[in-house]
């Protein structure tokens, strides 16, 4: 049973459904989940945005008034049947209307009660609105992409909304092998903060481990841990993505091309190695490479292949 909406809830159960879960949602009368009115390039199907239809495919529709005491006793007594509950009000909502997890299991010993919330449950950011762009610009995100000065990048797609889904599905799942295990019902929250620093790992390791802030190429939004050439290159007919696997394969690179500032230095004999300044690299390769990329793809393709022993493009 889904009192989600917008799109982080709905997405749990947009997986559950695609893996053969009934998914009742629960919608308030008239006017239903807020994403039907959610149009993105003004694109509608039966009065209600393609968004919504996409994000809620598979599922069944069940008007309830949350406000009426009538239809919450509907509610009660159809919780008693599920397997699962999931929403993304925040805090306090459910328990106001006594849908909270101490209240549905009463009702329901073995249910998986599952919540999504902005910034958790408790703390001075409890109440704060939970929105994608928000989240991902609190978190950082918005600065692991671009280059170095430029603006905050945001992603083009809701990525804390969907992240924090899958977060929500894995949970529910594991929480249904461990019910058919042991027989108990569980309480799952996640929110999109952790979700979106779950997404970062990498950087807040090595942040934790080397006391240095991982910084942003200065060229070819190139990536924040990894050394050059990785990175996006222009050519007269589009673009270049490069992305070598490291060690041999780079050096090849490096050294075909005879770039000083790629080289290792003398005596230097660790293929992993991290080139003394990978933005001199990505200049090297803007200015040189240019025209050998804007040749047919024929000849990049093989050129490539022979230097650096990487697939087709």
């Amino acid at each position: 049973m889904e009192f989600s909406q917008y799109l982080s809830g709905p997405s749990a159960g947009l997986r559950l459904a695609d893996l053969g879960a009934r998914v009742i949602k629960i919608e308030r009368p008239k006017t239903g989940d807020a994403c039907r009115q959610l149009a993105i390039k003004n694109l509608w199907l039966d009065e209600s945005s393609l968004l919504f239809h996409t994000i809620n495919r598979n599922k069944e529709s069940f008007t309830a008034d949350l406000k009426n005491p009538v239809d919450v006793e509907i509610i009660r007594k159809l919780i008693k049947k599920v397997d699962v509950v999931t929403h993304n009000f925040r805090p306090g909502i459910m328990e106001k209307i006594g849908l909270d997890y101490a209240s549905v299991k009463k009702l329901n010993e073995r249910i998986i009660y599952a919540e999504i919330s902005g910034y958790g449950k408790k703390g001075p950011w409890k109440n704060k609105p939970g929105q994608d762009l928000l989240l991902q610009s609190i978190s950082g995100l918005a600065l692991t992409s671009g280059d170095k000065d430029h603006d905050p990048v945001p992603f083009g797609i809701a990525i804390a909304d969907i992240i924090c889904g899958t977060h929500l599905a894995q949970g529910i799942l594991a929480a249904l092998i461990r019910r058919q295990k042991k027989g108990v019902g569980a309480l799952i929250e996640v929110s999109l903060l952790e979700s979106l620093l779950d997404f970062q790992f990498e950087l807040l390791t090595t942040y934790f481990s080397s006391k240095q802030v991982p910084q942003r190429s200065k060229l070819n939004n190139g990536h924040t841990l990894l050394s050059a050439p990785y990175g996006i290159y222009p050519t007269a007919k589009g673009f270049i993505a490069i992305a070598p696997a490291g060690g041999e394969n780079a050096q090849r690179i490096y050294h075909h091309k005879r770039c000083g500032s790629c080289r290792q230095s003398d005596g230097d004999s660790d293929p992993n190695h991290r080139i003394a300044d990978k933005h001199d690299c990505f200049r090297y390769i803007h200015r040189n490479w240019r025209l050998e990329f804007s040749a047919d793809r024929k000849f990049v393709y093989t050129h490539w292949r022979r230097h650096a022993g990487a697939g087709q493009f």
